[in-house]
């Protein structure tokens, strides 16, 4: 990946330069350079609140698959304001086609979100991490290798080829319903909870809302610009369009990964799916070393019996998977498949195994490894999960222990 790291002093750049691997076309921006490309991407979204058709393309912020941006820009002194992260994210978004946006030390002290299992929840960036979380295998899409894994991160190279196919699908379907494009079975919308309904408008309006609407609760921008450019979008303005479709894209992923993945309850992806049912992997089932190798397949049948695959979770595949980080299925129907739970009754006995969802990983609960429970805070009827406690690294918040 080409990728720009931002900051305003040139110690913090370098730092996050050097712990990148090396692999990538790491490229830095700091201090005095940093401040004037900010400059341009001010300019931008200025041009566009006045209307210009076709404003200028900020020359620093080029051609980056992604940008990982400090959160605290305060050295910069920009005619007083207090810049951070959070303030430049829908600058971005909004001038320049890098496709994501990575935070860097927005709570610095924290290295596990027990919350929601997401990140830091309340960023709009696409995801939000620190500076000593740059060297870990899994955040650059690789097999975990180290003990800190979390779940929840996605690999960012395959994060962004997904936000570039999200991006182009969206403006070339922004009058398309979400839940069509989601094609969410009818078993499963009963399972759809209050705060999802809510960033569809409610259920009055949960079925019908298309990507261009979702684009009016974005927090991306400010309202008067939001407007601006959902006006010019109306009108079938190329460059709006493309803005509206990079927000909505960035907006929509994150709602499907906190709000219909999250909770495990609409969908469900690899891990969770085989610690409910292990006996799907078959002959498999009895070796928990099988279980971790298949919460890492990426083709069907996925680590799964392929006869079991084909018969019972095949039709249960969420397709519309450039909004999934990783293999995904509607809980559900699978369920209500009376025939898994007869298979379920018939199986032999397999392995005592937990999820810990902060090394990426099952580990025998009899182990030598010591388990410990937390209470996640979202609204699902599987609100238990697990996490092995890596030393050294900080958990909030700690009143989610069970």
């Amino acid at each position: 990946m080409k990728i720009l790291v931002c900051d305003d002093q040139m110690d913090g750049c370098e730092m996050a330069v050097n712990l990148i691997p090396s692999e990538h076309d790491v490229h830095a921006l700091y201090g005095q350079d940093l401040k004037e490309a900010l400059r341009e991407l001010f300019n931008v979204v200025s041009q566009l609140r006045a209307n210009h058709v076709e404003p200028a393309e900020p020359k620093q912020f080029g051609d980056f698959d992604a940008v990982i941006l400090d959160n605290d820009l305060s050295v910069l002194e920009f005619e007083g304001a207090m810049l951070s992260a959070e303030t430049m994210i829908g600058y971005i978004r909004a001038s320049t086609d890098i496709p994501y946006v990575v935070s860097l030390n927005k709570n610095s002290e924290v290295d596990f979100d027990m919350r929601y299992l997401f990140g830091d929840y309340q960023s709009l960036a696409d995801l939000a991490v620190n500076t000593r979380h740059l060297e870990c295998s899994r955040l650059w899409g690789n097999v975990a290798d180290d003990s800190f894994a979390p779940w929840y991160w996605p690999g960012l190279p395959r994060a962004v080829e997904r936000r570039r196919k999200q991006v182009d699908f969206v403006r070339e379907h922004l009058e398309v319903s979400i839940w069509s494009e989601l094609a969410v079975p009818e078993l499963v919308a009963e399972h759809l909870s209050k705060r999802a309904q809510a960033a569809l408008g409610g259920p009055d309006t949960q079925y019908s809302t298309t990507f261009r609407e979702f684009f009016d609760g974005t927090h991306a921008l400010l309202p008067r610009t939001r407007k601006i450019i959902g006006d010019r979008a109306g009108r079938d303005d190329a460059v709006a369009r493309a803005i509206l479709s990079r927000i909505v894209a960035a907006d929509v992923d994150r709602w499907v990964r906190r709000d219909l993945l999250g909770p495990q309850d609409m969908l469900i992806d690899l891990p969770h799916l085989v610690a409910r049912m292990p006996y799907l992997l078959g002959d498999n089932a009895s070796d928990v070393g099988c279980w971790n190798s298949a919460i890492q397949e990426m083709d069907a049948p996925f680590g799964m019996d392929p006869i079991i695959y084909a018969k019972h979770v095949k039709s249960a595949r969420f397709d519309a998977d450039i909004w999934v980080p990783s293999p995904s299925f509607w809980w559900p129907n699978l369920n209500s498949d009376e025939e898994l739970f007869d298979l379920f009754m018939e199986s032999e006995k397999w392995p005592s195994a937990t999820f810990c969802e902060d090394i990426s990983m099952f580990l025998l609960t009899d182990g030598e490894a010591e388990i410990h429970e937390i209470e996640v805070e979202m609204e699902s009827s599987w609100p238990r999960r697990h996490v092995a406690r890596v030393p050294g690294r900080q958990y909030s918040p700690p009143s989610r222990f069970v």
